[in-house]
């Protein structure tokens, strides 16, 4: 797990809501991420068009036409949210708010549930700036269960 200072020089004082993903994936990934969250999370609830609906329990739901550009809030422990924007099949999007991560414990939260997103789908969770999708700020690799600092991390000393 990442600890709170290379967090913070990874974050370099961002404090927003960065984008997390996952590419190249199915709909069965999808499904994966709804049994993850039925599995961890404190609460969730899907809201599209202003309107709170069921909790979708197929992955196709979160396709269908009444439904499209809805948000999946999941709650964790610490009242931690993440969002997740299932714009397309084949990538899952969240965002993170960051001024949530305000100690150890919380972030050790958000980790832990990368990880267990990261190694359900077997694809690698990519965590980026807010503002571009291509300044990665902390990836996890499932195969080496690991986290990577983004190329803009800096060591503090």
């Amino acid at each position: 797990m990442p600890g709170w200072r290379d967090f913070m020089a990874a974050f370099d004082g961002e404090r927003s809501l960065p984008n997390g993903r996952v590419e190249n994936v199915t709909l069965s990934s999808w499904q994966r991420v709804l049994d993850l969250v039925d599995e961890v999370a404190v609460a969730s609830r899907f809201k599209a068009h202003g309107t709170d609906h069921p909790m979708p329990e197929r992955a196709t739901e979160l396709f269908a036409s009444d439904l499209l550009l809805g948000t999946l809030n999941v709650l964790l422990e610490f009242d931690i949210r993440i969002n997740f924007f299932p714009l397309d099949e084949t990538s899952i999007d969240f965002d993170i708010d960051s001024r949530q991560l305000v100690n150890q414990g919380c972030l050790d939260v958000v980790a832990g549930f990368i990880c267990q997103l990261g190694q359900a789908i077997g694809q690698p969770v990519i965590v980026s700036s807010e503002a571009d999708d291509d300044d990665v700020l902390v990836r996890y690799d499932p195969g080496a269960d690991r986290f990577e600092p983004g190329a803009r991390t800096r060591v503090r000393s």
